[in-house]
């Protein structure tokens, strides 16, 4: 059974699909349905040492699986990314806790480039420069953003196609408006607009945060990946709290709010009066619709969000039509 012991908590949903949603999406919402299997958590299921896997430097020598995913773990061509750095903490440890499992290449900015989005380089050349990984393994830090990283990935450094790819684990949530400007979004966008399967990852607030958890989590979830119809243009979005230590919060599958999260700007003046602005940051009051993401995460809750790349609006098409069709009949008449 998937991902037994995963407390889940998703409202009864007949037709299987999110409000406005087209029914060639409702794979992927059925599949992600069957995270519901019961009210425990992972910690708490029956688990096994990760022994075969481990590599010489494998710093989660006491990482457990449970045994429902030890038992059915398949090595994936997996590329990492994020837009934090190729030295950051989050991708750090995702690499560490799947590399034993899965074969891994890692692909990242050479430096910070949060909140670019999904802009790409053009009036200059992009470098890959080779780096060493924590267990002597080579990465490529890119000069570039995030969307970058993987186009010249897929075209570029890496010899075979991936499997899934996976941005992350960002230091902070990418929920609401906030996932437009979020670059670890735009290259799990960029991944699934070349129709690789991929997953954007976040943690609430990198302090505190429970990692091995995630990684955890993101082990069995990845292996399913392939069989959730993640193609044509599709990916998640998914957004960790700071779990507790007795184990991984429920989850809930969500749609993408439209709560701002930066709500107006601070000006201040330099010592040569000059005016200069931060972006004032704000928690939004939390509402009772437990389907958003931003209402999920502050419950305390995993958030799942299925994200489409074609940003038509097919409820507005035929009004669209109709409007264009009266101003030629119009036209058409001398009017």
């Amino acid at each position: 059974m998937l991902m037994a012991g995963v407390a889940t908590l998703v409202e009864d949903n007949r037709s299987g699909l999110f409000p406005g949603e087209r029914p060639a999406q409702s794979r992927l919402w059925r599949d992600l349905r069957r995270l519901q299997t019961s009210s425990r958590c992972i910690a708490k299921q029956p688990a096994l040492r990760l022994r075969l896997y481990a590599k010489p430097g494998f710093s989660f020598r006491h990482y457990l699986l449970p045994i429902t995913v030890q038992d059915r773990l398949i090595a994936m061509k997996i590329l990492l990314t994020n837009d934090d750095g190729i030295f950051s903490e989050g991708l750090a440890v995702l690499y560490q806790g799947l590399s034993p499992v899965h074969r891994i290449d890692v692909v990242a900015p050479d430096r910070e480039r949060s909140a670019v989005s999904h802009g790409i380089t053009l009036h200059e050349p992009l470098r890959a420069t080779s780096v060493q990984l924590a267990d002597g393994q080579c990465g490529y830090a890119v000069n570039g953003t995030p969307a970058d990283c993987v186009k010249l990935s897929l075209q570029e450094l890496i010899c075979e196609p991936p499997d899934i790819v996976i941005s992350g684990i960002n230091p902070g949530a990418n929920v609401g408006i906030n996932a437009h400007y979020s670059g670890t979004v735009a290259a799990a966008r960029e991944a699934a607009l070349n129709g690789i399967p991929a997953m954007a990852v976040s943690v609430e607030r990198a302090e505190n945060a429970h990692y091995a958890d995630i990684v955890r989590f993101m082990l069995e979830l990845i292996e399913k990946a392939q069989d959730m119809g993640l193609d044509q243009g599709r990916f998640l979005n998914i957004n960790f709290p700071v779990a507790s230590r007795n184990g991984m919060p429920g989850i809930r599958i969500t749609r993408q709010a439209s709560v701002p999260l930066i709500d107006g700007f601070e000006k201040r003046v330099d010592p040569r009066d000059r005016p200069y602005y931060w972006p004032k940051t704000v928690r939004p009051t939390i509402h009772t619709d437990m389907d958003q993401d931003v209402v999920a995460l502050q419950a305390g809750f995993i958030s799942i969000t299925p994200m489409i790349c074609d940003m038509t609006d097919y409820g507005l098409l035929p009004d669209v039509s109709k409007w264009i069709s009266s101003r030629v009949k119009a036209r058409a008449a001398g009017k």
